[in-house]
């Protein structure tokens, strides 16, 4: 009895972990809400306040997403980009108790720029900030993001009008700039292993051009060739040129190989951190303060690749702004960003999920929040949403009388299947139904064989009858 039951919850243990394999494909997903940066107050006589916290209050805020068409997942060009136009508009009305001005520069992150949007594409554009109806100048502001959770006092911290100062890295920081050119007879791909073996981290550190792989040493670098190219390595600090190289076709054969120097030059660490870099003047403070930030969070310095200072998907936005809000004065302040979201493909479903996220935390740098009202305005259907809403006209609704804990999330998806999963689609649907049959009618079978096996057993405590016994 006891072999029976185990079976039975063995047999239900794995019925139940084989749909919650083919139930679970979660979707992943950016835009955030105005913080307070700065501040100061002033009283007649110019006299500046010097309170720690801003007295201004959120009495209400209203959020309107508009999402009229989905993204694609690719564009050929900028241009291309410039008809998608979802955004997100987030009107503030701020409320000053106090009896002198408050002067605050507000920051709003919008968000990182996903791999659809394509290079060369300027988000700022589609970017409007209004106070009671009026224009408001706004400057574009990026710093490093990685791939975890957003933490805004971490942003914040980085955000910088001067170059951040480091251990090791400086603008003025000199760069050796070491070229070598291949030269091999092998016709195809193949991997250089570029090895540092004398190299000292704290007085140089080494970056390498080209696609590159892990070594598994800290002082290799394999950097994917081929015959003719040429492999740049650029040290910081003190000059260190590479030591013995190896090669490895990409299908593990042994190459035979050379690295002749063709080139020695001499640059700042400032113009390597922008070596990527394509904007204004303006904006190269910020995309150097992101790539020492990037780099830094490597756990291991040799070697660096040159990819790993290009900043273009990894650069959270910001828009930073003034507004004064008058003694026992009310303004409204309207914020609209576009709207970039999450795009996954779940197979199961056979249909494309988009997730937006909204910070709602920023909010909580004011000195009191009221009501939020959300509205999505859009034909797509509304998949998942981590607060209750109500269907509308329009689309969804939320309300809120005050500010939750965490973040706004929420999925919509096109509803239409594609072609390419279709078959993925039908054969996972299959097998899951002739897995769950062969399971079932295998656990039938045991239970059965087992409860005839049982009849056959005699009582509990009984004798079996002799061998040979009974009427002739």
């Amino acid at each position: 009895m006891k072999r029976e039951k185990t079976l039975q919850r063995g047999v239900c243990m794995a019925v139940s972990a084989l749909f919650a394999a083919a139930l679970c494909a979660a979707p992943l997903g950016v835009s955030a809400n105005s913080a307070l940066y700065e501040w100061q107050g002033s009283i007649a006589g110019g006299v500046t306040v010097q309170e720690e916290d801003c007295p201004v209050v959120v009495e209400r805020e209203r959020l309107v997403f508009t999402v009229g068409e989905l993204p694609q997942t690719e564009y050929p060009s900028a241009d291309s980009f410039d008809e998608y136009g979802a955004h997100v508009t987030a009107e503030y009305d701020f409320y000053n108790p106090a009896d002198y001005d408050a002067a605050m520069t507000l920051v709003f992150p919008y968000g990182t720029l996903p791999e659809y949007v394509p290079a060369g594409f300027s988000p700022v554009s589609r970017c409007r900030v209004s106070a009671d109806g009026a224009s408001v100048s706004v400057r574009e502001r990026g710093t490093y993001q990685n791939e975890y959770e957003f933490v805004l006092e971490e942003g914040l911290a980085r955000l910088s009008d001067t170059f951040a100062e480091d251990a090791f890295f400086a603008p003025d920081l000199p760069v050796t700039v070491y070229g070598y050119k291949v030269e091999s007879e092998y016709t195809g791909d193949f991997y250089a292993h570029v090895t540092f073996p004398e190299l000292d981290t704290d007085v140089s550190r080494v970056f390498v051009s080209g696609e590159r792989r892990y070594a598994g040493n800290d002082d290799t670098a394999d950097v994917l060739t081929n015959n003719g190219g040429v492999i740049w390595v650029a040290v910081a600090g003190e000059p260190a040129a590479a030591g013995t190289r190896l090669f490895e076709g990409t299908d593990g054969s042994d190459v035979q190989a050379r690295l002749r120097q063709v080139y020695e030059g001499e640059c700042t660490f400032e113009q390597l951190a922008l070596y990527y870099y394509a904007g204004e003047e303006e904006g190269k403070t910020d995309w150097y303060n992101a790539a020492v930030a990037a780099l830094n969070e490597r756990e291991t310095y040799i070697p660096y690749s040159f990819s790993d200072m290009e900043m273009q998907g990894r650069l959270l936005h910001w828009l930073e702004y003034e507004l004064t809000v008058p003694a026992g004065g009310r303004v409204t302040n309207a914020v609209t960003a576009p709207l970039y979201p999450r795009v996954s493909r779940v197979s199961s479903s056979r249909r494309t999920n988009y997730r937006y996220s909204y910070y709602l935390s920023p909010a909580q740098t004011w000195a009191a929040f009221g009501s939020l009202s959300v509205e999505v305005r859009t034909p797509y259907e509304l998949s998942s949403c981590n607060h209750p809403y109500e269907r509308t006209e329009e689309g969804y609704s939320i309300a809120l009388d005050t500010l939750p804990d965490g973040e706004l999330y929420f999925t919509l998806h096109d509803g239409q299947p594609h072609t390419g999963d279709l078959f993925v689609g039908w054969l996972a649907r299959t097998m899951l139904i002739a897995a769950a049959v062969i399971i079932v009618a295998v656990s039938a079978g045991l239970l059965t064989w087992a409860l005839i096996r049982r009849k056959k057993q005699p009582p509990k405590g009984g004798n079996a009858p002799p061998q040979g016994s009974g009427r002739q």
